[in-house]
């Protein structure tokens, strides 16, 4: 196929309709200002091309720069620059600096961070605000690896004492063991730090992860995370043990039964190895009456067993355990009143009120008859007993504590059991000063999300920063999240108000003390569609589809937090594939639909076949009304984007699937150029003489180079034609080409004007003429044909015969009219050249 050539440039707004096609390029004089503006381009390009010299925060070498990542901000400046040329640059005020995320090849990727503190390739971009190089940008690559690994190691958390980390003894406890993972003997945080997988031994590294639960041999995978990111380290195999109720380390504990005949079940199962206490599931062990009727108020002999004979996560043993019977239920007394639920004491006051065992007390009957014996047992938030006679210190040491009273008379006439919640409060401590709220890693005073993304408690991470005067302030806060209407809920899931509330078991803390959280209704009033295959030009999306069937077409809605931290909210994010439904919002359907040209009707669909094209839409919907409560659409029937699918790119701003002359444009590509060095083809453009000639040539293709013989062309004149025919011009070859095929005709005075317009019935005339030198005209009933147009009169004597045949098969006049006297525009032109059928250059 013989090419186009490019049309020259535009020069003046009166050469765009004549400029059009096959002109050779025609380079153009520049103004004085071009050259002021090439040495600009010049300079900046010099300092973008250059090599950062003097950088601080990481190690410089080559240009690029290298960090350890430590857990904290890595604060990188570059200082100065070296440009292409060799001049030294000082990055002053006159120049900002940004942090940018690196894809995995060094390159920018556009997506700015506030900070670098993870591993990862970023770059500094650098940009000149004012000054020899303003405008100008380098990137300046940064590499931050993570931190290694050294001996990781894992210990099962105590309870009583989180600083201890070296209980390596594991027992069967009926949950989840509580693991901590620490390296070189350091306590790393798990979600922060890293993340840890469990495994049975012997199973594949690859399997999921198990709970360590049961007596059995696991190992762990340790995956790295922030400073350790890309880390990973296999631990070796540790053991967890069954419990065995027979060991002299075990005991079992059994609340007095009162005023009851029903059998007793343990209350509490537990095993002490030095410091270190397992607390047993209880509903694991049953008691059996070891002989008699358990009817009098007296002492009982049972033995504990595993309730489950075949269990074994627990040995085969048993333990002796009395139990007594009291005939009657008694009163807990506090300082002669009932015994309170809770008991609150805050050491930082002057004279401080402590929960005194000496005030505790019990009776029973109408005469309020003291019942002798009285044992408390204190145990801290973790079911710890840190007291088992109810004396120490622990009423003097902040934390949140269970006391259990048990009155028990020595003749089994009565007994009594409650408990009372003591808390225990050191001094105030100012929350805005020590205590920090981080959601993901970042810290906040309030949080933003789209609804779609549930925010729980354990999204937050509570920092307190211990001091001499608060020791323990970390690890005595907690975090309860709260509706609107103050009811605690796990998880912030529907569009509303939320409050994260911190508190301190230990300390009374001042200042803000509640983090605000807000779900967004998620706004699907504005949706795209991405993929590779997806483009956007002069304002269009479109979809490119090739010789195979469209895949990886996904559908995006504008996010309305700012989630990439970058400062915006025009962040797209990605909701599903072409071939499914929305899958993680219940309630929202998607559907994917073409148009059916011919009956104006959309049909579903769920695929974009090989080669196919044509107007597609997809419409988000609710597929219930209480949907909308979270999320929110453009119309009550939802949102609708329309986007075309093309087997090609477009090519012009002014040739667009909505346009009626979009495929004859596109069609004609071969035989007409849009302007050089634009995107516009002038389809409105008025056509001239000149350009129809090209428009013919290029249509003959090979058949046209055998009508100009030897001597058609020399340096003087160019190609020979008609006098006013400058041989030399883009139309020079095309119209001497034409004029000898008999083509096209001048004028009586010997010119042909190849600037002039063209009328509709002079281009029908001129295809006719090309159709009859290649034998591809056949005659029509004139008359007959033009009777059937309205304006079919109107159409020029000379030109009858030509219009008639172009109507007559199909080249013009399809909407019922033909216009013959109306100049015709590229787009007409494009359009009858296509009709026609008449290229020999394909």
């Amino acid at each position: 196929m013989t090419a186009c050539v490019k049309v020259a440039a535009v020069v003046t707004a009166s050469l765009v309709g004549a400029l059009s096609i096959g002109a050779p390029a025609v380079a153009f004089a520049t103004d004085t200002n071009s050259g002021i503006e090439l040495l600009t381009a010049d300079a900046n390009k010099d300092f973008s091309n250059g090599k950062a010299t003097q950088a601080t925060g990481g190690t410089l070498s080559e240009g690029k720069i290298t960090a350890v990542a430590n857990g904290n901000v890595i604060d990188i400046k570059v200082s100065q620059v070296k440009t292409a040329t060799g001049h030294a640059e000082t990055i002053d005020t006159k120049y900002s600096q940004s942090i940018v995320k690196a894809d995995s090849e060094g390159k920018p990727t556009g997506e700015y961070v506030s900070k670098i503190v993870d591993p990862g390739k970023y770059c500094i971009e650098i940009k000149a605000l004012a000054g020899d190089y303003k405008g100008a940008v380098i990137y300046v690559p940064v590499s931050v690896t993570a931190k290694e690994f050294g001996n990781i190691d894992v210990y099962e958390v105590n309870p009583s004492n989180n600083a201890d980390l070296n209980d390596k003894n594991y027992y069967f406890t009926g949950s989840s063991l509580k693991l901590g993972i620490t390296n070189d003997g350091v306590e790393m945080t798990e979600g922060v730090d890293y993340e840890v997988k469990f495994l049975k031994s012997g199973s594949s590294i690859d399997a999921a992860g198990v709970e360590v639960k049961d007596a059995d041999t696991y190992y762990a995978v340790v995956t790295g995370l922030g400073k350790y990111a890309g880390q990973e380290a296999k631990l070796k195999d540790f053991q967890v043990k069954p419990f065995d109720l027979h060991a002299n380390e075990v005991k079992v504990e059994v609340d007095p039964v009162i005023a009851s005949n029903a059998l007793p079940s343990a209350s509490r199962v537990y095993r002490t190895d030095g410091k270190y206490v397992t607390e047993l599931d209880p509903s694991f062990v049953k008691l059996t009456l070891d002989s008699g009727i358990f009817s009098d108020a007296t002492a009982y002999q049972f033995t504990a067993a595993r309730a489950d004979e075949k269990n074994e996560n627990l040995t085969d043993g048993t333990k002796s355990v009395t139990v007594d019977k009291y005939k009657e239920e008694g009163t807990v007394l506090y300082d002669g009143e009932a015994l309170p639920s809770t008991f609150e004491t805050n050491l930082a006051d002057k004279k401080p009120v402590t929960f005194d065992k000496s005030k505790v007390t019990a009776v029973y009957g109408k005469d309020n008859t003291a019942i002798g014996t009285v044992k408390l047992t204190v145990s801290d938030s973790e079911g710890t007993v840190v007291s088992a006679d109810g004396t120490g210190t622990w009423n003097k040491t902040p934390g949140v504590y269970t006391v259990k009273v048990l009155a028990t008379a020595s003749d089994h006439s009565a007994a009594a059991v409650d408990t009372c919640t003591v808390t225990v409060k050191a001094k105030s401590v100012d929350a805005d000063a020590n205590v920090y709220v981080k959601y993901g890693d970042k810290v906040v005073t309030d949080v933003t999300v789209d609804f779609g993304t549930a925010v729980s408690p354990d999204n937050f991470t509570v920092h307190g920063v211990d001091g001499e005067d608060y020791e323990g302030l970390n690890d005595s806060l907690t975090k309860k999240l709260y509706n609107a209407k103050g009811e605690e809920v796990t998880s912030a899931t529907d569009a509303g108000v939320y409050t994260l509330k911190v508190t301190s078991s230990k300390y009374e803390l001042t200042g803000t003390t509640e983090v605000k959280v807000t779900v967004n209704k998620l706004d699907l009033s504005n949706v795209k569609i991405d993929g590779d295959a997806v483009d956007t030009k002069f304002g269009f999306t479109y979809v490119k589809v090739g010789n195979v069937a469209l895949k990886g077409l996904n559908l995006k809605y504008l996010q309305g937090v700012d989630d990439n931290s970058n400062g915006k909210l025009d962040d797209w994010k990605q909701f599903n594939k072409i071939d499914k439904t929305f899958k993680e919002i219940d309630g929202v359907k998607s559907v994917w639909q073409k148009l059916d040209e011919k009956t104006g009707q959309w049909a579903d669909v769920n695929q974009v076949s090989a080669n196919e094209t044509g107007k597609f839409r997809c419409v988000v919907s609710p597929m219930n009304d209480s949907v909308t409560k979270n999320v929110s659409f453009a119309t009550a029937e939802g949102t609708v984007f329309e986007f075309y699918v093309l087997d090609e790119d477009l090519k012009y701003a002014d040739v667009l699937p909505t346009d009626w002359w979009f495929n004859s444009v596109n069609d004609a590509d071969g035989l007409m150029n849009g302007y050089e060095g634009t995107s516009i083809f002038g389809a409105q453009d008025k056509l001239t003489r000149g350009q129809v000639a090209v428009i013919l040539y290029n249509m003959a293709g090979g058949r046209n180079s055998e009508l100009l013989p030897e001597g058609s062309y020399n340096e003087i004149f160019g190609w020979t034609s008609f006098d006013d025919v400058n041989g030399k011009e883009y139309y020079g070859k095309a119209i001497a080409w034409a004029k000898k095929a008999g083509v096209v005709n001048g004028y009586s005075d010997g010119t042909f004007r190849p600037d002039n317009d063209i009328s509709r019935e002079e281009f029908a005339c001129m295809l006719a003429n090309f159709a009859k030198k290649f034998n591809a005209f056949q005659g029509v009933d004139v008359d007959e044909v033009l009777d059937d147009y309205t304006d079919g009169a109107s159409v020029s004597d000379w030109a009858k015969e030509s219009v008639a045949w172009a109507a007559k098969n199909k080249i013009m006049g399809k909407t019922g009219s033909i216009t013959p006297a109306s100049m015709i525009t590229r787009a007409e032109a494009a359009a009858m050249a296509v009709d026609s059928s008449l290229r020999l250059d394909k």
